[in-house]
């Protein structure tokens, strides 16, 4: 694939992720839903076009999310974690099943930690009782487990189902 198909391609992919994660900042309810979906779209560039193409469309989504975006909670969970995951999965896959799912297990809860002070000490100045920390923990792993799953079968359906039928660029 020339340099100018992929370019168009990683700028059509950032640009369906600006739309989806718009979708989540103003229906506020799917937030998360939308980041996830957008980190779909990290996949789909990671896997057509390799890394440095899908570095540079999570860079310049994540930007474009933080400028545009009329909710901030949205482009931060993109920024911190949503983005750049698919390709961190990718990177630490080599590393064998279980030292790969603690490295993603880790990542993932620091950007949780991070969003939460975020939360609670940059936007809203709230009182949390330990209980709904450990819950909100809790739950949040439940739902990660379950995106990393999801994730896992949709790289296989683009590398194995979808790919070949477009044939291989890199």
């Amino acid at each position: 694939m020339n340099k100018t198909r992929a370019l168009t391609l990683c700028a059509v992919m950032a640009a369906l992720s600006i739309a989806l994660m718009f979708l989540g900042s103003v229906l506020e309810v799917l937030d998360l839903c939308t980041v996830m979906l957008a980190s779909f779209c990290t996949l789909f560039v990671f896997i057509r076009l390799g890394g440095s193409y899908a570095w540079t469309m999570y860079a310049v989504t994540g930007v474009l999310a933080l400028l545009l975006l009329p909710s901030k909670g949205v482009a931060l969970e993109y920024v911190l974690f949503g983005g750049y995951y698919p390709i961190l999965r990718v990177l630490v896959a080599r590393a064998g099943r279980v030292p790969a799912f603690l490295i993603k297990l880790l990542a993932f809860n620091g950007a949780l930690t991070g969003l939460l002070l975020l939360f609670r000490f940059l936007f809203v100045a709230v009182e949390t009782s330990l209980a709904l920390d450990i819950a909100t923990y809790l739950l949040a792993n439940v739902a990660f487990v379950l995106y990393d799953y999801a994730l896992g079968r949709v790289s296989f359906l683009m590398l194995y189902r979808i790919r070949p039928r477009f044939g291989r660029s890199k």
